[in-house]
């Protein structure tokens, strides 16, 4: 596995290529482009970055779904928004100008995508409309990792009766006591502030669940189902939601 510095060192290269690529893009095939950052990235380094072009926006709204259908062609590097894609019948183009070592990055998205490793395919991809080719086969990646084809919950509950039946090892049991001890111990600090704890982090990844935004999306969606079909929406959690066939 490789070090933390040479991971950030991947990531930084990552970014500065695709800046370049999404400059070309939105000046020489004036294309409108629309960056979704990872959560753990700093949305306002795209923002300043492009803030003299005004085909280049820099989001964090909503799902990502919504942007990928949106667009006529999403690009990604090995993101799982490639998978996104291809399950969503949508194109997508996974730009990987870094040569990496085998499983240093996903593989599965990748392969659900086209592919180029230069900035001029990118670009010539694009220019052409190339993502009209037909994708990669999806068929083996979703049986294989997904159960797409068939039910998966009898799967899921067969190996947790079997897990459940085993006897973990003395010492593998015993290195899970420190985390089980800091779970519980930050469950009971949350419940005594009456908030929770987030890190900058888990709080960018979970801003599109507040309840008010949860609440008016499922509003949004119901008023365009049949009138037949009435739903119950509870929220268990304020970031878990359960949505149930109303009695």
């Amino acid at each position: 596995m490789r070090g933390l510095d040479e991971r950030l060192a991947y990531d930084d290269q990552r970014l500065a290529l695709n800046i370049a690529l999404i400059r070309r893009l939105a000046t020489e095939i004036e294309k409108t482009v629309v960056v979704r950052p990872h959560p753990e990235e700093n949305i306002e380094v795209y923002r300043r970055t492009f803030a003299d072009m005004p085909n280049v926006h820099a989001v964090y709204e909503d799902s990502a779904h919504y942007w990928i259908l949106a667009a006529e062609l999403m690009i990604h590097n090995h993101s799982t928004t490639g998978l996104e894609a291809a399950m969503l019948g949508h194109a997508s183009l996974a730009y990987t100008p870094i040569p990496t070592e085998e499983n240093f990055c996903p593989w599965i998205p990748i392969a659900c995508s086209h592919r180029v490793e230069h900035e001029d395919e990118a670009v010539a991809f694009v220019a052409n409309r190339d993502w009209q080719q037909p994708p990669p086969s999806l068929a083996g990646i979703l049986h294989d990792f997904f159960s797409y084809d068939r039910d998966a919950t009898p799967q899921v509950i067969d190996a947790i009766s079997e897990l459940a039946g085993r006897r973990l090892h003395e010492g593998a049991s015993g290195s899970l006591t420190p985390l089980v001890w800091r779970r519980r111990l930050s469950y009971w600090k949350q419940q005594l502030l009456g908030r929770e704890i987030l890190s900058p982090l888990n709080r960018n990844k979970l801003q599109e669940l507040k309840p008010s935004i949860v609440g008016e999306r499922y509003k949004t969606i119901v008023g365009a189902m049949p009138a037949g079909n009435p739903t119950a929406f509870t929220a268990l959690h304020p970031h878990l939601y359960r949505v149930t066939p109303a009695s």
